[in-house]
């Protein structure tokens, strides 16, 4: 089964390599604001974007093959501005990056990318604005 290290690495890499979101973000002056949710290597700056892996189970149907996996993984965007706007279109980007795409990384491949259902920006503090869009992949090693 891919550890979440792995998948974790290959979703931020196929966001890094969307040339949409990553203009947008050199635009605002944060280039390399896509990032895993636990970044806490220096400061967190806004906007960003953050990658959040959550349940992975082995996938096979009736017979569970350890070289299948169902993953479900949570791409966030945070900003800080009085609208919600840049929240918004900073999470639609990165659903135009990976809905309906596939992932190739060194050792495991995904088929097409699924959004789940989602909520649009939500104020979390004072100006502070967070959007998420849920995704789900298949997994094969």
């Amino acid at each position: 089964m891919i550890g979440p290290d792995e998948l974790q690495e290959g979703i931020i890499s196929k966001l890094k390599a969307d040339a949409t979101l990553v203009a947008y973000l050199t635009g605002l002056g944060v280039p390399d604001e896509i990032r895993e949710v636990s970044w806490q290597a220096k400061d967190f700056k806004y906007p960003c974007v953050r990658v959040d892996i959550g349940l992975c189970s082995p996938y096979g149907g009736d017979k569970c093959e350890l070289n299948q996996s169902e993953i479900l993984f949570e791409v966030q965007a945070f900003s800080v501005e009085a609208s919600s706007r840049q929240c918004g279109h900073l999470i639609g980007l990165t659903i135009k990056a990976l809905f309906g795409k596939s992932i190739q990384a060194t050792n495991w491949h995904s088929q097409w990318i699924r959004l789940m259902p989602f909520l649009g920006p939500r104020q979390i503090g004072e100006n502070v604005w967070q959007s998420g869009a849920p995704f789900r992949m298949l997994t094969h090693e």
